[in-house]
């Protein structure tokens, strides 16, 4: 029996030709999203061997896989955040703010600073034992993103003293932002989200050993753990530098 008159099944509008379209692009989405997700599971076996052979601890394997719809900002906007983060560590380092400010404002780079990096350009006391001292790691993994640099992304290493040669620098031996521009490339998404997911991993190990109070054993840095995957995280998303999320 009918519970409704039969005639009503042939009056029932048509789905319209958009709306038959939209439902069409979003199966073809979810079915892009199932075939990445294969990909992210082999770059994450690469992370979990890489680990294991600085000597670091490895995440559970529940550990979250990164999401398959991460994109790269532009080369100009790395290269600009390159010259932010190179005016304050110049700053804690020594450089006087007023001077960091000017070639700041000189290079256009006054909209690439976050709220925080005002108020330290604008702070009267800086140290070298500042937390934006440790920025010259994340400069590091910014500058081998956009290839300005010939150096492996190699957590065991700290960053090289030559790469201030080869970044955007405020005085006393200014480099424009501009010219480094000129010279840079952005890698491929796939190396990208592949370092990321090895800096996610080894961070899950530094977090727990400062939970659990153990020393730290691996061969790979902390801090160019943490700088390093700082500047990968807000590569391949969207936020603003104080509000990247460093969770595990």
């Amino acid at each position: 029996m009918c519970w409704w008159p039969r005639s009503a099944i042939w009056t029932r509008p048509l789905r319209s030709p958009s709306s038959q379209w939209r439902r069409r692009w979003l199966n073809r989405q979810s079915v892009r999203v199932l075939r990445r997700r294969p990909k992210l599971r082999e770059v994450r076996a690469k992370s979990l061997a890489d680990v294991q052979e600085v000597g670091a601890a490895t995440p559970p394997e529940h550990f979250p896989l990164l999401d398959g719809g991460l994109r790269p900002r532009s080369t100009d906007a790395v290269v600009r955040r390159i010259g932010v983060l190179s005016a304050v560590a110049a700053t804690a380092y020594g450089c006087q703010p007023a001077v960091a400010r000017a070639w700041v404002a000189g290079e256009g780079l006054d909209e690439a600073l976050s709220d925080t990096e005002v108020a330290y350009l604008l702070a009267e006391a800086h140290s070298p034992d500042d937390e934006e001292a440790a920025r010259p790691e994340a400069i590091f993994a910014l500058a081998w993103a956009v290839q300005l640099i010939p150096d492996a992304l190699d957590f065991t290493v700290e960053a090289p003293n030559h790469l201030v040669k080869a970044v955007p620098h405020p005085p006393p031996d200014p480099q424009g932002v501009e010219a480094a521009v000129t010279r840079a490339h952005l890698r491929s998404k796939a190396e990208l989200i592949a370092a990321l997911d090895l800096a996610f991993c080894l961070h899950w190990g530094v977090v727990e050993a400062t939970l659990r109070g153990t020393a730290w054993s691996s061969r790979a840095v902390p801090l160019a753990i943490v700088e390093r995957r700082r500047a990968l995280e807000w590569l391949l998303s969207s936020e603003d530098w104080d509000e990247v999320s460093l969770d595990t």
